[in-house]
């Protein structure tokens, strides 16, 4: 194997494993997003446990994350650049530093995506988007844009990347193992809604007592 292949995969790894979420929420004092709500470091969780400054900054920084192996990649390592992603991915999912418990990936996939391919970017982002205005579900919109990456990668690109597309969104899939539990339960979290309240609240009622 290519010795500057191998090395840009472990760059690739060590740029995702930083953990932004995490270094945010410490930063501005609120503590540790591994121990607040869903114990994720991801962007998702983050804007619902810090607020929006912090929920925003994580998913820009998560989004760039993934762009930057892919911009080095197709300047100095053609043909590598989701492979380099995969590898990014799985800093962001494994991180060392946080016992191996990081993000869920979706947003640095993303970023990754719409640099190796803008029209790909873009429709993941158009899947995402209308998934999110039918159901309110951040879960179910990411499995949905996963779902359907592999698909637009190989109709826009080839199939070759389209089965690297596909391993990074199983593995994604993987990663919210979980959500998709409370999902089927019907038990996930809505946007929007506050804390505590499920897809199964009835926030209309003034009467209803909220879960405490």
């Amino acid at each position: 194997m290519d010795t500057l292949f191998i090395i840009f995969l472990a760059l690739s790894f060590l740029i995702g494993t930083i953990p932004f979420g995490f270094i945010y929420m410490r930063m501005a004092g609120k503590g540790d997003l591994r121990k607040m709500g869903s114990n994720n470091v991801g962007a998702t969780n983050a804007l619902r446990a810090g607020g929006k400054k912090i929920g925003a900054l994580t998913l820009i920084s998560d989004l760039t994350k993934g762009m930057i192996p892919v911009v080095l990649a197709i300047k100095f390592l053609p043909g590598s650049e989701l492979w380099c992603l995969l590898a990014t991915v799985l800093g962001h999912m494994f991180p060392p530093w946080l016992k191996f418990k990081g993000g869920k990936g979706v947003a640095t996939a993303a970023g990754g995506l719409f640099v190796f391919s803008p029209l790909v970017g873009l429709l993941c982002l158009a899947t995402h988007l209308t998934t999110i205005a039918l159901t309110r579900v951040s879960a179910i919109a990411s499995l949905v844009m996963v779902s359907f990456a592999p698909l637009w990668t190989w109709i826009l690109i080839d199939s070759k990347s389209a089965l690297i597309t596909m391993l990074i969104g199983f593995l994604i899939i993987m990663k919210h193992a979980e959500n998709i539990g409370r999902i089927l339960n019907k038990t996930e979290k809505k946007l929007g809604n506050k804390s505590g309240e499920t897809e199964t609240d009835n926030p209309t009622a003034e009467e209803s007592p909220r879960k405490t």
